[in-house]
């Protein structure tokens, strides 16, 4: 079981863990993203919440707009792994 579903091949999506209202979205389509970044921020019960890259990659679409209210499991956006033998030491 893998925390996050995935969309096709070599595609990760990032879903809300619940539902709640996207206060802002740090990243655009194309951008390069590592594993643990902070990708989007939603409002859940008044309470903010960051949404973190479960993958490194690249956001290859972004389904939700700033102000826009979603719900849980809905797909925020989907991140292409880009496993290409990239070492950070």
């Amino acid at each position: 079981m893998s925390d996050s579903p995935k969309r096709a091949e070599g595609e990760t999506e990032v879903v809300a863990p619940m539902s709640g209202v996207i206060m802002g979205l740090n990243v655009e389509v194309g951008d390069k993203v590592s594993q643990g970044d902070i990708l989007a921020s939603l409002e859940i019960m008044k309470m903010e919440s960051e949404i973190t890259a479960p993958i490194s990659g690249v956001v290859k679409s972004i389904n939700v707009l700033a102000g826009q209210e979603i719900g849980m499991e809905e797909t925020i956006m989907s991140i292409e792994d880009t496993k290409g033998g990239e070492e950070e030491g």
